[in-house]
C-alpha cells in the first residue's frame, strides 16, 4: 500500500476534483505485474493502467490500491467492474470512497463478483494523501491550509508593509512546494497591491495553482501579476467595466456578500468546491489569515518561524481579539522541523464543515 500511496502522489496538482489514486497489482506467485496511478482528470484511472500493464497476468492475483473501485460510468467505465473481469482474487483497499455515488458501492460489486476484499489497509495515510477529496464531501468545502512567514514575535511585516524576507530561501522554496500540492493559493488584495506576488510555484516541479484574491472593492490592478487566465477575483462592490476588464483578460471577478470589508468565506468556498477545487492555500495577508482563524474554516496552518525580533509591526492574527482565555484559538501540534534557518510547526485546526453537506465531483 505505501507504493500505492507513492504511485498516487504523482499525480498531486493534475487530478481535482477527482482524488489521488495509486495501483499495484501481484500475480498469483506475488510478482508485481502492474503499475498505474491517475495522472490527470479524465485520463485513465489507476486500476485501469495498472490491469492494463498486467494482462492475462493478473488472473488470480491481488490488487492494491489506496480508494475503493470506482462503481459507477463517468469519463471512464466503472473500475470494480474492471477488477472483476480481470480474474483478480483478492483486493486490499485503502479507505472507502467518500463520495456518495460509491461510498462501499464498488467494494460490494467486487465481494458479489467473487474477489476478497480487505478494506482499511495504512487508512489514515489514504485519507490524509486525499485530504480535498474527502474534505469535499464530509466538510461541504476543499480543504484549507493556512501558511504564514513570521518572526518570533509573530511579525509577517514591519510597521510600514515591508516583508522581504522574513524567513530564509529554503523557506519560502517549502511554500512553493505546498503550492504545487494544491488547487488554488488565496491571497487578499493588499498583498497584491503590496508584494504583486505571482503566485506560481516556479521554485518546484508542477502546475502552478490557481490564483485566487479577495478584493472587497475590486481594486486589484490589471497588472498585478497574479491574473493570468483563470484567476479569481471575489468582490461585493465592483463596477461592472471592471468586471468586464478583468474578464477581457481571462480572469474571471465573482461577486459575493460580505459587510465590514470583507468578502463572505462561506460563499468563496462554496464557489470554489463548484469550481473543481478540493485544496487551497491561504497565503495571506495578516487581515485574510485573521478571518480564517476566526472562521474555523480551515484544516492546517504551517507557520514558519523566522530566529527574528521584528518589533512594532504587523501581526497575522492582529485583527483577532479575546475576551477569555477560553475563547482564544486553539491548535493541535503535528509536527515540527528545521526549514533552512528557520522553524516550520505544522498545526491541525478545527475543520468547521460548510452548511448543507459537500456537491460530488464530476465522476471522471
Amino acid at each position: 500500500m505505501g507504493e500505492c500511496l507513492s504511485l498516487a502522489h504523482r499525480g498531486f496538482g493534475r487530478t481535482s476534483p477527482n482524488p489521488m489514486v495509486g495501483a499495484l497489482v501481484l500475480s498469483p506467485e506475488g510478482e508485481v505485474v502492474g503499475r498505474g496511478f491517475h495522472r490527470f482528470y479524465g485520463g485513465l484511472h489507476a486500476e485501469e493502467e495498472a490491469l492494463s500493464m498486467a494482462g492475462s497476468r493478473a488472473r488470480g492475483g491481488i490488487l492494491f490500491v489506496n480508494l475503493e473501485p470506482c462503481s459507477h460510468w463517468g469519463r471512464r467505465p466503472p473500475c470494480a467492474g474492471l477488477v472483476v473481469e480481470s480474474g483478480i482474487a483478492r483486493a486490499f483497499v485503502g479507505t472507502l470512497d467518500p463520495n456518495p455515488v460509491v461510498a462501499g458501492k464498488g467494494v460490494e460489486l467486487l465481494r458479489s463478483g467473487g474477489v476478497e476484499v480487505c478494506v482499511g489497509v495504512l487508512e489514515e495515510e489514504c485519507r490524509r494523501l486525499n485530504e480535498g477529496f474527502f474534505c469535499r464531501f464530509e466538510r461541504g468545502r476543499p480543504a484549507v491550509w493556512l501558511k504564514a512567514a513570521s518572526s518570533l514575535d509573530g511579525k509577517v511585516a514591519l510597521r510600514g508593509g515591508e516583508s522581504r524576507w522574513v524567513t530564509s530561501f529554503e523557506a519560502r522554496r517549502y511554500g512553493h512546494l505546498l503550492r504545487s500540492m494544491v488547487d488554488a493559493v488565496l491571497v487578499g488584495v493588499s498583498t497584491v497591491l503590496i508584494d504583486d506576488p505571482e503566485l506560481s510555484n516556479r521554485e518546484v516541479d508542477g502546475p502552478s495553482p490557481r490564483p485566487v484574491v479577495l478584493d472587497f472593492h475590486l481594486r486589484v490592478p490589471t497588472s498585478a501579476r497574479c491574473l493570468r487566465r483563470g484567476a479569481l477575483v471575489y468582490h461585493c462592490e465592483g463596477e461592472i467595466d471592471r468586471e468586464r476588464e478583468l474578464r477581457s483578460r481571462g480572469v474571471l471577478a465573482v461577486r459575493v456578500g460580505g459587510e465590514g470589508g470583507r468578502v463572505r468565506l462561506e460563499e468563496v468556498l462554496s464557489d470554489l468546491l463548484r469550481r473543481g477545487v478540493n485544496l487551497v492555500l491561504v497565503e495571506g495577508g495578516g487581515r485574510v489569515l485573521s478571518s480564517f482563524l476566526e472562521s474555523g474554516f480551515y484544516d492546517r496552518l504551517f507557520l514558519f518561524q523566522a530566529p527574528k525580533l521584528m518589533g512594532e509591526g504587523i501581526s497575522f492574527s492582529s485583527d483577532l481579539s479575546f475576551g477569555s482565555m477560553e475563547e482564544v484559538v486553539g491548535l493541535g501540534l503535528v509536527s515540527a522541523r528545521r526549514v533552512g534557518e528557520d522553524l516550520l510547526l505544522e498545526l491541525s485546526g478545527p475543520g468547521r464543515p460548510l452548511m448543507g453537506g459537500g456537491k460530488p465531483c464530476s465522476p471522471a
